[in-house]
């Protein structure tokens, strides 16, 4: 399903959206452990300008990065966006290359239309963890074996290689 909607059809006091089909999520990315949920507002500031609210909730199922286990990573965001529909005549001036914090939350569009959908999608991949661990103290796998170090002891001897800077350490000890 394609959710998208024009900014005529939003009435100025606003629009309250609860989408149910989660055909939005990114299910061949990211996957789910149980429900989640999406609330957004669409409030229009102008013309050719929407400020969005959104929320986010549920729980998604991660596989961490050292141990490539399955961990349930809780989700619960709360966003807020102002779309803006490009103006191709507007040319560029020096305050348009010098940034504000409020520009950082501006979406430009090409036309007056959202596509929530892909919105909401964005939101959760920036939800994610920039390193994925099922807990701050996750040993990770074994390099030579692939034994899990969180659920079992290695019996693998740690082979001792020459590193390319073992060289240095002979001149040092001269």
């Amino acid at each position: 399903m394609h959710y998208s909607i024009s900014f005529s059809e939003i009435p100025e006091d606003g629009i309250h959206l609860k989408p149910r089909d989660l055909s939005w999520f990114p299910d061949d990315i990211v996957k789910r452990d149980g429900p989640v949920s999406a609330k957004l507002f669409f409030a229009k500031k102008g013309e050719s300008k929407i400020e969005v609210q959104g929320q986010l909730h549920g729980k998604l199922l991660l596989e961490c990065d050292r141990c490539l286990t399955e961990y349930p990573y809780p989700v619960d965001v709360s966003f807020q966006l102002i779309l803006e529909v490009n103006d191709p005549a507007r040319h560029w001036r020096v305050h348009d290359l010098v940034g504000s914090s409020t520009d950082l939350d501006t979406v430009l569009l090409d036309e007056p239309a959202i596509d929530f959908g892909d919105l909401l999608r964005q939101q959760i991949l920036l939800a994610l963890p920039e390193k994925k661990l099922c807990g701050d103290f996750c040993l990770g796998l074994c390099t030579t074996c692939g034994a899990s170090l969180n659920s079992e002891s290695c019996t693998c001897e740690l082979e001792k290689k020459d590193s390319p800077f073992a060289v240095l350490a002979k001149l040092k000890k001269k």
